[in-house]
């Protein structure tokens, strides 16, 4: 659980409270050892153990009670989004406004800082077709992006969402990842009529 600095700490920490016993219980969250349970008092006696296992039990219950119904919230804001999103997309005739409300809806769920969406152009390219956070000499710089040997190639060639962080990019690139302030980056390819854009 604690990296050796903390875990040093830790133990000088139990050791100058006078404390000589403690009960450890690890509570996993979706098959992940994610919190650890410690009680310490010098009268623990074997006898105690049922109880504090039961109670690390009830605990791990009320946890994953708490992290399936955020689950379903979320996936509900999410659906509810796409739900609008479709509604304009079968209304809206002007391509820059669909694409605008659509990205406000998708930074608003994921609460993300930026997006871009770009369109193929020939085998070899995309070109940013709408973009929202950026600085705008960034997205000038980054108006047409070649396919071949980047990581929007790859999400393209690929067709499944790919999550990006700045050491998947080449160094020449983190320059300009620093100025967006963008340490994780997620792609997704949009099919439209059979193609990926």
């Amino acid at each position: 659980f604690f990296d050796d600095a903390f875990a040093l700490a830790l133990r000088e920490l139990v050791r100058s409270s006078g404390i000589s016993r403690a009960i450890l219980a690890r509570i996993d969250v979706a098959s992940t050892p994610r919190q650890l349970l410690v009680l310490m008092a010098d009268w623990f006696v074997e006898d105690d153990l049922p109880a504090i296992r039961l109670f690390a039990a009830q605990v791990l219950a009320a946890l994953d009670a708490a992290r399936v119904v955020g689950d379903l919230s979320k996936r509900n804001e999410f659906l509810d989004a796409l739900n609008r999103i479709a509604q304009r997309a079968g209304t809206e005739e002007d391509m820059a406004e669909l694409f605008a409300s659509g990205s406000r809806e998708v930074v608003r769920v994921l609460r993300a800082d930026a997006i871009a969406i770009y369109l193929r152009e020939g085998e070899d390219s995309a070109v940013l077709a709408h973009a929202f956070g950026a600085p705008p000499d960034v997205s000038s710089i980054l108006f047409r992006v070649p396919l071949d040997g980047t990581n929007l190639g790859v999400v393209m060639r690929e067709g499944a969402p790919r999550v990006w962080h700045r050491d998947d990019y080449p160094v020449d690139r983190w320059p300009l990842l620093d100025r967006l302030g963008q340490r994780v980056l997620l792609s997704v390819p949009l099919a439209a009529r059979g193609d990926r854009a």
